[in-house]
């Protein structure tokens, strides 16, 4: 068993490793199965297209291959998702809202594909842009620990009346900082004495009316 010094150590340099990784590799290589399968970057995100003609019927579920095997960087995963006219387009949508593939779908034979379902008639052309990706790092590999209780205060114990409050309190600090700063700060002192009194006096009647 390793003591915690151990596992932190361990922990640092697997991170440190990481970092390395991802610098000697930043490259996205991609096996097109089909030459009309070109990968667009647009923005943020890259166009990925059909590799088949596909015509369907309202209420269809088929799934369209998208032509390419593709090695993403160290520690990434893709995300797909729908480009923003392929319902208007082609009037499907994807099944899983989004798909997400992991970083070892990296053989030549893990071809990426997009599940959809026809909302109406329709057909799908080879080489049309029906769909779109980017790159995201992993997940920190979090540990999950089973405890009894959370210890978070629960939203029903955050009332509006304690928000309420935090106003009037925050009220009142200000009307004595600026109190403090007109007595501190007048010429000569012009001003009474009291005046600090009256001021502070005047913002816990605020504060307790809620006026």
């Amino acid at each position: 068993m390793m003591n915690k010094f151990e596992e932190e150590v361990i922990k640092k340099h697997s991170e440190e490793l990481d970092v390395l990784r991802e610098m000697s590799d930043p490259h996205i290589r991609v096996l097109y199965h089909d030459p009309a399968c070109i990968i667009e970057k647009h923005g943020d995100w890259m166009d990925l297209r059909s590799a088949e003609d596909v015509k369907y019927k309202k209420g269809d579920f088929f799934i369209v291959s998208l032509g390419v095997s593709i090695s993403l960087p160290w520690n990434t995963e893709g995300i797909i998702a729908a480009r923003s006219s392929t319902f208007k387009n082609f009037h499907v949508i994807m099944t899983n809202g989004i798909g997400v593939v992991d970083n070892d779908y990296n053989g030549d034979n893990d071809v990426w594909k997009m599940p959809l379902y026809a909302m109406e008639d329709g057909e799908i052309h080879h080489g049309d842009r029906i769909a779109q990706f980017r790159v995201l790092k992993n997940m920190h590999n979090y540990e999950i620990e089973t405890v009894d209780t959370l210890g978070n205060i629960e939203p029903s114990e955050k009332s509006f009346s304690g928000f309420i409050n935090h106003i009037f309190l925050s009220r009142y600090f200000l009307t004595w900082s600026f109190s403090s700063f007109v007595i501190r700060f007048s010429p000569s002192h012009a001003f009474p004495t009291n005046l600090e009194a009256i001021l502070l006096y005047c913002s816990c009647v605020g504060l307790f009316s809620g006026e």
